[in-house]
């Protein structure tokens, strides 16, 4: 898995932050693997943003029958210095490549296709997410 990610994939990475809208992220996703006839997108978060890019990368293979999905944990480590205190932290970093079409090799980390069965479901619990983030409380 050390060469997961080649230099010529680092200008396709799309970096996800906690702040952006789940729903333009996935139209964002959408429209450039349509109009620029992309093979594969390359998603990276970190930490508080994982759930984010999970959720974006299960409705776009919920909607795109033919993307599959690898992934790929890992930790980024760094320190921060105060003064005479020095304390290192520990983040975890998610990077998910959806491919259009079945690899050859499969990974470590692979995930098929849905089922129909979970597609309903996931339909059905992807709406329920987007009327409660629309909730004025």
């Amino acid at each position: 898995m050390d060469n997961y990610y080649t230099k010529e994939q680092d200008e396709n990475i799309i970096k996800v932050s906690k702040n952006i809208n789940l729903e333009k992220l996935i139209f964002f996703c959408q429209k450039s693997l349509k109009e620029k006839n992309l093979k594969e997108l390359n998603l990276c978060a970190i930490w508080n943003a994982i759930t984010i890019l999970d959720k974006a990368c299960i409705e776009l293979m919920n909607q795109n029958s033919e993307l599959f999905r690898l992934n790929k944990l890992s930790t980024i480590s760094h320190t921060n210095n105060y003064g005479q205190n020095e304390t290192k932290h520990e983040n975890l970093k998610l990077d998910i490549k959806l491919i259009v079409g079945k690899p050859n090799i499969i990974p470590e980390g692979y995930k098929d296709k849905f089922t129909e069965e979970e597609k309903q479901k996931l339909d059905y619990l992807f709406e329920l997410n987007t009327k409660y983030n629309k909730c004025k409380w």
